[in-house]
């Protein structure tokens, strides 16, 4: 029998920490590590964020129990090759996480050539997925692998939920995304309710909206299946504080 995990959203903090009777996982997605270089074509320069995240986990690290802390993908911002300011911050940043806790890396669409400036003391995981008691943890950018029926809860990052409804006070703001789906949008051949958990970007200078605008198309696959099939949905903010239902789903994804 797979253990019974426990997940607790650490507000304020875009971060998530799961425990399976026996460890404690810190989980972060989305840090886009890097992205300030897009802006310097404009001539507008960006003091780089690595330090604030690693602040932030740090403080987490020094109130919870963190056995591993475990990246959820978009470590780097660029697409397929590293940027010289990624190749400097990066390698520095993770070996710096590793001190605090072990740390995973599951890869993400902007996680090319990350091998390449990995630290020794970090693991990238081998498979786009990792499956700790009943729970899966991958990037959000693929479909789900196939799964056993007594894994029930998917965790991913990918999609940067932000609240776009126009003249609400959370307008622009990240926020979590907790849904119940049927399973078998996702699963094939299996019955039920599956739930996800959506991280928002632990990157907080980094917004969706800054760099593509909403096309109409949800990026993710598992969502685009998941959003057909929804049971129930919550929509928090940072805080804590409910946001919306399902009805509210249109203005985050």
């Amino acid at each position: 029998m797979l253990a019974k995990t426990t997940l607790t959203l650490l507000h304020p903090h875009p971060a998530l920490l799961i425990g399976d009777g026996t460890k404690h996982y810190l989980v972060v997605a989305d840090l886009h590590i890097g992205f300030e270089e897009k802006f310097k074509a404009s001539g507008v320069k960006l003091r780089t964020s690595t330090q604030k995240m690693l602040s932030e986990i740090s403080e987490i690290c020094a109130k919870q129990t963190v056995d591993e802390i475990i990246i959820l993908g978009d470590v780097k911002f660029t697409i397929g090759r590293v940027s010289a300011l990624e190749r400097r911050e990066i390698p520095l940043f993770l070996e710096q996480l590793s001190r605090l806790a072990k740390t995973s890396v599951i890869c993400g669409n902007h996680d090319g050539a990350l091998l390449t400036i990995l630290p020794r003391e970090v693991t990238l995981h081998p498979e786009p997925h990792m499956v700790v008691g009943d729970l899966c943890l991958l990037h959000g950018h693929t479909l789900l692998p196939e799964l056993p029926s007594n894994v029930t809860k998917v965790v991913m990052g990918h999609i940067h939920p932000t609240y776009l409804k126009e003249g609400s006070i959370m307008a622009g703001r990240h926020v979590w995304l907790l849904l119940k789906v049927k399973r078998e949008a996702l699963l094939t051949k299996q019955q039920g309710v599956i739930e996800i958990c959506v991280l928002p970007t632990f990157n907080r200078e980094f917004s969706f909206e800054g760099f593509a605008g909403r096309s109409g198309k949800i990026i993710s696959p598992i969502i685009r299946r998941a959003v057909k099939a929804v049971c129930d949905a919550v929509i928090l903010s940072l805080e804590g504080e409910i946001v919306g239902y399902s009805e509210s789903l249109q203005y985050v994804i």
